[in-house]
C-alpha cells in the first residue's frame, strides 16, 4: 500500500529507475494512495514430494505444487494533458477491484540413477499449468482516452459526472475493464542432469 510503486511502474510500464513521472506534477499525486501493482493479500503454495525407491540404487520422484494468489488492483485512470494516457487516476488507487484470484497445479515427475565414481544422472519432466487454466491475470485500466482531472477521494458513482478538462463529455474506453492478459496455458519441460 503507498503512492509509489518503485522504480518499475507496472501501471504505466514505465521502467525509469530514479527518473520517472510519479512526482513531476502535483495534479498527478491524486488518489494515488491505496493498494499498488504487486499489492497479493493472498499468496499460498503447497508442494508434496513422494520418493520410490527402484532395484539399482535408483527412485522415481513425484511433485505435485499448488499455487494461489490474489488478483492485481484494478485502477480507474485517465489521459493527461502532458503525460498522455494511464497517468490521471481518476478514482483512488485499486478503486476498479481486483482481478480474479489464480489457482494452478504443476506436476514434477523424475528418475535418478546413482553412477560409478560418485557421479549421479537425472531425467525429469515438469508440466506447468497441469490444468491448463486460463484464468484473467490483467484488464484495461484505462477508464478514458480524453484528458481529465482526477475525481479527488471519488467513488465509481461520480464517473457519471466526470468531465473533460475543456468541460466537455468524455469518450469512455469500451475496452475498460476487459482483459488484456491470461494465465501462462499448459507447457511442458524436459530435462537431464549429470552432477559428479
Amino acid at each position: 500500500l503507498g503512492n509509489y510503486p518503485g522504480t518499475y511502474d507496472a501501471t504505466t510500464d514505465e521502467n525509469s529507475p530514479n527518473f520517472s513521472a510519479n512526482y513531476d506534477l502535483t495534479d498527478l499525486l491524486a488518489n494515488k494512495n491505496g493498494p499498488l501493482p504487486t499489492d497479493r493479500p493472498h499468496n499460498v503454495k503447497f508442494n508434496g514430494i513422494y520418493s520410490q525407491p527402484l532395484p539399482g540404487g535408483g527412485k522415481l520422484d513425484f511433485g505435485l505444487t499448488f499455487s494461489l494468489f490474489s488478483g492485481r488492483p484494478i485502477n480507474v485512470l485517465g489521459a493527461h494533458p502532458i503525460y498522455g494516457t494511464s497517468y490521471v487516476y481518476l478514482l483512488p488507487r485499486g478503486s476498479g477491484g481486483r482481478t480474479p484470484t489464480v489457482t494452478q497445479f504443476d506436476l514434477h515427475i523424475g528418475y535418478d540413477q546413482p553412477l560409478p565414481r560418485g557421479m549421479n544422472v537425472s531425467l525429469f519432466v515438469d508440466a506447468i499449468n497441469l490444468l491448463n487454466q486460463r484464468e484473467i491475470t490483467s484488464v484495461d485500466d484505462d477508464y478514458t482516452y480524453s484528458f481529465v482531472a482526477p475525481v479527488r477521494n471519488g467513488r465509481p458513482e461520480d464517473l457519471l459526472h466526470l468531465r473533460t478538462t475543456t468541460g466537455q463529455v468524455p469518450v469512455v474506453n469500451s475496452n475498460f475493464g476487459q482483459p488484456t492478459a491470461y494465465q501462462a496455458p499448459l507447457y511442458m519441460r524436459f530435462g537431464a542432469r549429470l552432477s559428479f
